[in-house]
């Protein structure tokens, strides 16, 4: 019998910024690592199915699904599918997280955090750390075994599917919010329902949404304040604008029914704007071109305007 082949170390880089990713893994490659990429969150969660590695970098902010979410739901799905004994390194990364947003990323399931931009030094250092040095070690034992729990298809089909969209709604106590809600899909839409304005802006931080409905009558702080605030925040925090933000305004419905969203001069930081009370017809027009838009940009789709 020959010498068994040394296994090649592997590491997932999922990074919605192209530049970046193109550099980390150039770095990686360089240390000998076979590289697997992932543009957002939901392309990762599929790919972290999919494999185990050594050692996975993830984003905090991303589009489709953040980092926080994807590794949140990978645990949950890692728990029933992979060997015991072995856990995936999951390391979070960003340029803007503060201190509350990494609890937040190590609460959901991230092992460790690293500040952007991320040095060659840093991923030498990561390398021989003893955590991913003891997750190569149980890599080549299940790799050289064959050993451990392979996915089961049938229950890979059994699983509701998982929402691949999320929206903050921000509404305040007394509406009818649940007609709102509803016409969110919940096998496609995480819905995160919060009824003060303070509480709005704190989540507005925290990640980018695909949609954001806030109801210009939140208490505390308004809808519109609410996104003035987040807008000035976000110029100094962010290099992704927060895209999709709906004011719900009773001022709509005042004005009559000749005029619509788009005759009105919308506030500050606002791309659309929703009637109240509630207009389930329309909310699910709007909903649907935007369920249309994701899907088609997740299909490779250029979409325009």
């Amino acid at each position: 019998t020959g010498i068994p082949q040394e296994r090649t170390k592997t590491i997932l880089v999922i990074e919605d910024t192209l530049v970046v990713r193109k550099a980390l893994s150039r770095c990686l490659s360089k240390m000998g690592f076979e590289v697997t990429q992932a543009e957002n969150g939901f392309v990762g969660l599929k790919k972290l199915k999919e494999s185990m590695y050594d050692l996975v970098l993830c984003d905090f902010l991303m589009p489709v699904l953040d980092g926080i979410d994807c590794v949140e739901q990978f645990r949950a799905w890692e728990a029933k599918h992979r060997p015991d004994g072995f856990q995936q390194y999951i390391v979070g990364m960003s340029a803007h997280s503060q201190t509350n947003d990494i609890q937040l990323g190590l609460k959901a399931g991230m092992n460790d955090f690293r500040p952007k931009p991320v040095t060659m030094k840093d991923l030498k250092a990561l390398q021989e750390s003893s955590p991913v040095q003891l997750a190569g070690r149980l890599l080549d034992s299940i790799m050289g075994e064959g050993a451990g729990r392979q996915d089961d298809d049938n229950d890979e089909e059994a699983e509701p599917p998982m929402p691949i969209f999320n929206c903050l709604v921000g509404v305040e106590p007394d509406s009818d919010y649940s007609k709102l809600v509803k016409t969110l899909n919940p096998t496609k839409w995480k819905v995160v329902t919060v009824f003060d304005g303070m509480d709005a802006l704190k989540l507005l931080k925290i990640q980018n949404w695909d949609l954001v409905i806030l109801d210009d009558e939140l208490p505390r702080l308004s809808g519109t304040r609410c996104a003035m605030r987040f807008r000035e925040w976000e110029k100094c925090h962010r290099i992704n604008r927060q895209r999709n933000m709906v004011l719900a305004s009773a001022y709509l419905n005042a004005m009559g029914s000749e005029m619509d969203a788009a005759t009105v001069l919308l506030p500050f930081g606002f791309e659309h704007m929703m009637e109240k009370p509630y207009n389930i017809q329309a909310c699910e027009k709007f909903v649907h071109q935007k369920e249309e838009t994701y899907t088609s940009i997740l299909s490779g789709v250029d979409i325009i305007g």
